[in-house]
């Protein structure tokens, strides 16, 4: 499933095993409730001045960067997760769990194909996909995605709010992907837009070495 928005703890110990196991232990399924499934486009291309003055930021365990904007900030527990989460207020990473709740902008890294990591990410059972298209971003493949949260069917769901979104993109070079997206709450669904306008331009950012 999604990495829950309070305890990136876990999200770590998650992604050693998304590829094989969903809630439970049990295999994770592809999001089957489908809203609405877009033509393959071409992502936002950002001009020379939308990203200008952003920070670049190396992971150099998984051979990958990404740029976030001025003000912002980034912090982790380890090289291993580096450039994973950014957010305009400083915090900090205590064992793994983030010092906030907002991370406005993430960045997950995973061995695996867009479509077998985009399905690992939202099972259907706790996930509603209302939007899913190919895209292209920078050269790569993507996939750019909205999901809702739906109450749990299983016997533990996400520790998102129901019906928060999440918005994204799943960028792929060979059998690495990276999973560059935000959320809002129900409660902050007026803060969408903005959050969005940010993913939009550091997805465009994302380069993969080695």
């Amino acid at each position: 499933m999604h990495r829950p928005f309070t305890t990136v703890a876990a999200a770590f110990v998650l992604v050693a095993t998304l590829a094989a196991c969903g809630p439970g232990g049990t295999p994770a399924a592809a999001p089957t409730t489908v809203a609405s499934l877009p033509a393959t486009s071409a992502a936002p291309s950002p001009t020379a001045a939308s990203t200008a003055g952003w920070t670049t930021c190396t992971n150099s365990t998984k051979h990958f960067a990404i740029s976030y904007p001025p003000g912002w900030h980034t912090a982790s527990a380890g090289p291993d997760d580096a450039c994973s989460l950014f957010d305009p207020s400083t915090f900090t990473v205590v064992d793994g769990a983030p010092a906030l709740v907002t991370q406005q902008l993430h960045a997950f890294y995973q061995s695996m194909d867009r479509l077998d990591y985009f399905a690992a990410l939202f099972p259907h059972d706790f996930f509603t996909v209302v939007s899913q298209s190919d895209v292209t971003v920078a050269g790569n493949p993507a996939i750019r995605y909205t999901v809702t949260t739906l109450p749990p069917r299983g016997p533990s769901g996400p520790t998102y709010p129901v019906g928060t979104t999440l918005y994204g993109y799943v960028v792929t070079a060979g059998a690495r992907s990276i999973d560059v997206g935000t959320w809002a709450a129900p409660t902050d669904a007026s803060l969408l837009p903005a959050r969005q306008a940010v993913v939009d331009l550091a997805v465009t950012t994302v380069r993969f070495s080695v």
